[in-house]
């Protein structure tokens, strides 16, 4: 099953074809780092979760990345750990739809501010449509007949 854009669901991520495109690190690093490497993480396709009763962080990152995001764990002192990969996963992907949830939230909030927007200035678009619909119209009909030019540099005239 592959990952359908939202529905939430990662199952053909996880497993099979989809782990080859993906790098997970399970690890720690030194107390005091986790803001600098999530700051210049920032940049690359990377999740950091973290397992609260266990205090392991969990880096999953696309495999074209990761000659960007090996060098800064190593700079910050990243220690590998052995552990379980499908419990990283698990919370990688819990994360993940917590993520897709509040954009999806943000999305539809952002969706109906613009469509507040467009109500609120309807009758200066819809002038703004009409007349720049007029002069194409007018341009197609002009490029085709020549003694229309003259019309419409008329036309153009009048509306200065």
């Amino acid at each position: 099953m592959l990952f359908l854009p939202g529905t939430g669901n990662f199952s053909g991520i996880w497993s099979g074809r989809g782990r080859e495109y993906l790098d997970l690190h399970i690890g720690h690093i030194p107390e005091g780092k986790s803001e600098t490497l999530t700051s210049r993480l920032a940049e690359y396709s990377t999740l950091l979760c973290s397992s609260e009763e266990e205090g392991v962080l969990y880096l999953l990152s696309l495999s074209r990345e990761r000659q960007n995001v090996e060098p800064v764990l190593e700079s910050l002192s990243w220690s590998e750990e052995a552990s379980s990969t499908d419990k990283a996963y698990t919370v990688c992907q819990k994360e993940l739809e917590k993520r897709i949830a509040l954009l999806q939230e943000e999305n539809r909030k952002l969706l109906l501010e613009v469509g507040d927007s467009i109500r609120k200035d309807q009758d200066a678009l819809d002038e703004i449509y009409r007349k720049g619909r007029v002069y194409q119209l007018l341009g197609y009909i002009s490029g085709h007949f020549s003694l229309t030019t003259e019309y419409h540099d008329l036309l153009r005239m009048d509306s200065k």
